[in-house]
């Protein structure tokens, strides 16, 4: 739930500048990843589900 884990906000200000795509908007890359999970794959555990929401 978002009461118990990290947010962050993140404001993307500076268009692209690729002129022969046709759009105007700003690109982001955005990776998870979990902690210990080969020591955790040891014991039998199962990854967690993890994921991310965007909004406007």
């Amino acid at each position: 739930t978002f009461c118990s884990n990290p947010q962050f906000v993140i404001k993307l200000e500076d268009e692209d500048d690729d002129p022969h795509d046709g759009e105007n908007g700003c690109t982001i890359l955005m990776g998870l990843m979990q902690k210990d999970f080969r020591k955790d794959r040891r014991f039998g555990r199962e990854p967690n589900s993890i994921g991310f929401a965007i909004y406007k």
